[in-house]
């Protein structure tokens, strides 16, 4: 009977870590989730800036021919 009630009890510390470290997961997966969007939403606009500049150089060109 007390090992049994031992062993219970051993089960629910194991359940409530890995809860507590899957949560710990999911918290982190959001983060690289958020810095992820940041980065391209941060590329996306300088990727414009670089081909606005490209489109410039390119009448300066033709202009100069």
């Amino acid at each position: 009977m007390f090992i049994q009630h031992l062993t219970v009890l051993l089960l629910q510390d194991v359940k409530n870590e890995a809860e507590a470290y899957m949560l710990k997961e999911l918290s982190l997966l959001k983060w690289q989730e958020k810095a992820t969007k940041f980065a391209l939403d941060d590329t996306g606009g300088k990727m414009d800036e670089l081909q606005g500049n490209v489109a410039t150089l390119e009448e300066n060109l033709k202009a100069e021919r």
